[in-house]
């Protein structure tokens, strides 16, 4: 698996799948199944938006997702430190190097993929 193929995958599972699971959950879960205090929330803000704003909304949870892991490709690559004692990364799938353009990678991915749509 080389980077490109790595950015891909990530992409599709992250931001494609996630996104389809988070639809899914807003948009089918009965709010009186719901336990937990937070869901109960989230599904009765979900409720009251009309349908452009549900679409905002994912939209924007889809951006979280996407600066998200643009900043864990950056800490990977090195390009984004913690502190001066931790900032040496060894990624490697296979036992082969994967790091350096991760983020720039996914970035250029996420654009193409968003002209596609």
């Amino acid at each position: 698996m080389n980077n490109k193929v790595f950015v891909k995958k990530i992409y599709e599972s992250i931001i494609v799948q996630n996104s389809e699971i988070n639809k899914d959950i807003f948009q089918n879960t009965d709010m009186n199944t719901v336990k937990n205090a937070y869901w109960v929330n989230a599904l009765k803000f979900y409720k009251e938006l009309s349908e452009e704003n549900k679409d905002t909304l994912f939209m924007i949870i889809k951006q979280i997702q996407v600066d998200t892991i643009s900043n864990l490709f950056g800490v990977i690559d090195g390009v984004v430190t913690f502190s001066e004692d931790v900032n040496n990364f060894n990624f490697s799938i296979n036992n082969e190097e994967i790091h350096g353009e991760l983020q720039d990678l996914f970035l250029e991915f996420v654009e193409i993929s968003v002209n596609k749509t």
